[in-house]
């Protein structure tokens, strides 16, 4: 990546985030103390949104993409894992995956002996898995109290004067129409104080409403509650996805070439059980 004049960033090895509690649940004790707690970050996360998923999401890494601009951000992806359009099928144990045919991913891979196929393997457990909890989000979002909370969240904060469509859209319209920054350039219309205030207000009022209609507490009850009867449903694919994960761990050596999604809470808790 140094090569192609990118800066590139391993990834912390962390557990997967609590599924109770996402960064955009905010208590209004957060919200006076620190809003939504990171601009550059937000910042980041917008421009991922706009520009493709990168492989790498670490702390480092997102606030690398605010210097870089959404095309930036496209380029950087380009050199990661090559052209959308040189892709490779590779057939599995677990299903077949589509992986990038060239680019520093690749070269990384080519490093070790065995890894990638491994890799491949545990890509295709990991959408299997993905899959399953696609399916618990969409019970979720087809329960009632679900449905009737996020909807009373909404209306709450419209009525403060914030049209926010959704939380899948909550850190477009704070970096967008809050902090008023182009994405383009990383430029902000309003002064770095302004956009502070700008910010709090808002933070202040998302919060407020989150409380009001309870959606925070439906979230995460509903949330939990659905995967956890999901992934017991399926617990054949949880298996396959962990002993994915030991065999790329063994074909590693103790070295990391690419990130692979942790394991999520919710299938974790179904093995330690």
């Amino acid at each position: 990546m140094a090569e192609e004049g990118f800066r590139y960033f391993p990834a912390p090895e962390v557990e997967a985030p609590e599924a109770s509690r996402p960064q955009w649940l905010i208590t209004p004790d957060i919200a006076v103390a620190q809003g939504f707690g990171g601009r550059e970050a937000a910042i980041a996360r917008a421009l991922k949104d706009s520009a493709g998923e990168s492989a790498y999401q670490s702390r480092d890494q997102l606030e690398y993409f605010t210097t870089l601009g959404e095309s930036g951000v496209g380029e950087y992806n380009l050199a990661l894992m090559g052209p959308e359009d040189d892709r490779v099928l590779v057939r599995t144990p677990y299903g077949s995956v589509s992986k990038p045919g060239s680019g520093c991913l690749v070269e990384g891979e080519r490093s070790l002996p065995g890894y990638g196929e491994a890799a491949a393997g545990l890509l295709a457990a990991f959408y299997n898995v993905q899959d399953l909890l696609g399916e618990s989000m969409g019970r979720r979002d087809s329960d009632p109290d679900f449905q009737a909370a996020e909807e009373m969240w909404r209306l709450c904060l419209a009525n403060e004067g914030y049209d926010v469509e959704s939380p899948a859209r909550l850190w477009n319209y704070l970096v967008g129409e809050v902090w008023q920054v182009d994405l383009a350039t990383g430029a902000s219309a309003l002064s770095t104080r302004a956009a502070t205030q700008a910010e709090m207000a808002f933070a202040s009022s998302h919060a407020s409403c989150l409380v009001q209609s309870r959606f925070a507490d439906v979230w995460i009850e509903t949330t939990n509650d659905y995967e956890s009867i999901v992934l017991a449903e399926n617990e054949a694919i949880v298996v396959e996805w962990l002993e994915a994960d030991a065999i790329l761990n063994a074909a590693a050596g103790g070295k990391v070439v690419e990130d692979i999604q942790p394991i999520p809470s919710g299938v974790r808790s179904l093995v330690d059980e």
